[in-house]
C-alpha cells in the first residue's frame, strides 16, 4: 500500500499556486476582503497584494484548519477537499489573486461535493472575463 497514487501531473496543485509562508498568510488576511460562508471564511487579496516572489497571473490558495476543527485526519481531509475545489476552478481564476480559506466548525462533516458547492459562489466572483464567455467555455470543452 503506501506510496504515491497514479495521478497525472495535470491533476495536482503546483507549488506556485499555494500560499506557503506565514508572512504571506498574514499579508493576505490583513489586506484582503472577507467572504463568509457557513463552514468557511474566504479571504481574497488582489494579485498585487502579498505577492512577493511568486509567479504573476496565477491564482493562489492557502488553507487554515485549526485544531479545534478536529484531529489531524479530519483537518487534512478538509484541506484536501478545499484544495481540490480550488484546483478544479484554478484555470478560470487565472489572475484573480490570492485566497486564504479558513475552516469553521462543521467543515469536516461536509463531503467533497458540498465543499465545492459552498466555495463555488465565492470563487465565481473572481472568474476571468474569458471564462464567463460561453463561446470560450464551449471551445475549452472540445
Amino acid at each position: 500500500m503506501g506510496g504515491k497514487t497514479a495521478r497525472s501531473r495535470s491533476e495536482t496543485l503546483p507549488t506556485e499556486a499555494r500560499v506557503r509562508r506565514r508572512p504571506e498568510f498574514l499579508a493576505i488576511q490583513q489586506s484582503g476582503r472577507r467572504f463568509p460562508t457557513r463552514h468557511f471564511l474566504v479571504v481574497h487579496a488582489p494579485a498585487d497584494a502579498a505577492r512577493a516572489g511568486s509567479s504573476a497571473g496565477t491564482a493562489r490558495i492557502g488553507i487554515t484548519v485549526t485544531r479545534k476543527i478536529g484531529n489531524a485526519v479530519l483537518r487534512n481531509r478538509v484541506k484536501r477537499r478545499v484544495r481540490e475545489a480550488f484546483r478544479r476552478r484554478r484555470r478560470d481564476l487565472a489572475a484573480a489573486g490570492s485566497f486564504v480559506v479558513i475552516a469553521r466548525d462543521g467543515a469536516p462533516t461536509l463531503g467533497a461535493g458540498a465543499v465545492e458547492a459552498e466555495l463555488d459562489p465565492v470563487f465565481a466572483r473572481f472568474r476571468t472575463a474569458a471564462s464567463r464567455d460561453p463561446s470560450v467555455a464551449a471551445r475549452r470543452s472540445e
